[in-house]
């Protein structure tokens, strides 16, 4: 068994749950930390240069591009463990060491990485400090910081990222919400993809640094790590951001599905029993926005109760469904809407969920994404803010659930999950 091998298998024995899982916590940082220094101590000869560069083996990255063991032993590996007899090595030995070695490309390459970390880790540390990327700002601390310079050290083309860092560009989208990172850096893809995958554990709060975070922080000068609410800050607006199928909220289940459905609808429906009964065992009415136009046809068409009071019913019932925020539904429900249309319900559906989510976690920006390698590989985002839900919801940039919107909603998945169009 290795020395690898050893350190993860003792560190998992130490632990009280026999294992741990990204983002890790504190105490297990600590333990794996304890557990490393004393494996340093009994065989420090094995801990080469190439066992410190060796490609660590991923899991699966449909699995939340999640880091693995393996990645992190070697990211903190890397840092902790030639702590001893710095004096006793100087430029002059380096130089004769390779100077007398047979090097190929790929060794050359490697050592070639080493020396570029080693110059621009002090400006590159002063960058992650103007961008907020601080140890206070992790529950890992500054070995959080060491794990982000140390992906960036580690990209094929490093050097041309961090000289990049010395003017990034500002984000950018257009008046339907869409930009592309790739683009607006003029980086390559698959440095991109790296960089969003890019993710210390979690933040002083607790909440797990997500995919992209950390690229955007790095990539964009009008963009900063949240240290107060939202995942970043983007012109000063706080921010979160949703990778593919993120939903505004959390799935309904059925039994909330249930409640919802008959305490919305029974409250709306001003007619008799058997009536009322027909309509809630419709399966048309499974869906909310097909359930609202019918309930809009049988009521207000019929002459049973005034439009008004039809959409006070409404607003009441939809207010619940999101947040319990009225005055939002009351926003996107209101007289101007045509009821008898669903496409035109299912986009209302869609910004009373976006603005009641916004207000629900205090931010004043979502952006979206969807890159998750590696079936999902591209580089393009959609932001939405608060002013401009209408443009971005009506320009069909994003939808909820399904494509068409009005299919996107229904009782028992009352926040669906967004998709990129």
């Amino acid at each position: 068994m290795d020395i690898k091998e050893k350190v993860i298998q003792e560190w998992f024995f130490r632990l009280p749950k026999g294992y741990a899982e990204p983002p890790y916590s504190s105490e297990e940082m600590r333990i794996f930390r304890e557990v490393l220094s004393e494996h340093v101590k009994e065989s420090p000869d094995i801990l080469d240069q190439g066992f410190l560069d060796a490609t660590p083996v991923e899991k699966d990255i449909e699995e939340n591009d999640m880091v693995s063991e393996n990645e992190m032993f070697y990211e903190y590996i890397s840092d902790d463990v030639l702590t001893e007899d710095y004096d006793k090595v100087s430029k002059d030995d380096i130089i004769k060491l390779i100077n007398n070695t047979d090097l190929d490309s790929e060794d050359l390459f490697k050592i070639n990485q080493i020396i570029n970390s080693v110059a621009f880790k002090s400006s590159v540390i002063q960058y992650f400090e103007k961008k907020n990327i601080t140890s206070g700002n992790y529950q890992i601390g500054q070995d959080a910081v060491n794990i982000i310079f140390n992906k960036i050290a580690k990209l094929p083309d490093a050097k041309e990222v961090i000289e990049y860092f010395e003017s990034p560009k500002d984000l950018k989208w257009d008046s339907a919400g869409k930009g592309d990172i790739t683009k607006l850096t003029g980086l390559n893809d698959k440095t991109i993809s790296n960089l969003i995958k890019i993710q210390p554990g979690a933040d002083a709060g607790g909440s797990a640094t997500g995919p992209a975070e950390i690229a955007l922080i790095l990539l964009f000068d009008n963009v900063f790590n949240s240290t107060s609410g939202g995942d970043i800050v983007v012109d000063g607006q706080t921010t979160e951001l949703k990778g593919k199928g993120g939903r505004l909220g959390q799935q309904a289940g059925r039994g909330k599905e249930l409640n919802i459905k008959n305490n919305f609808l029974s409250t709306m429906l001003s007619v008799d029993e058997e009536a009322k009964e027909e309509f809630l065992n419709n399966p048309d009415n499974r869906n909310i926005a097909y359930a609202i136009k019918n309930a809009y046809e049988l009521l207000v068409d019929n002459d049973v109760i005034s439009k008004d009071d039809f959409i006070d019913n409404v607003q009441d019932g939809i207010g619940n469904i999101f947040f319990n925020k009225d005055s939002v539904a009351r926003k996107y429900f209101g007289g101007s809407l045509n009821y008898n249309d669903v496409v035109d319900i299912g986009r209302a559906l869609a910004k009373t969920n976006l603005e009641s989510y916004m207000d629900k976690i205090n931010v004043d920006t979502i952006i979206f994404h969807e890159h998750r390698p590696p079936k999902y590989m591209s580089t393009s985002f959609i932001v939405v803010t608060r002013d401009d839900i209408d443009d971005v919801v009506d320009a069909g940039s994003i939808t909820l659930g399904s494509k068409k919107p009005e299919s996107s909603f229904m009782w028992h998945n009352t926040n669906p999950g967004v998709a990129l169009n």
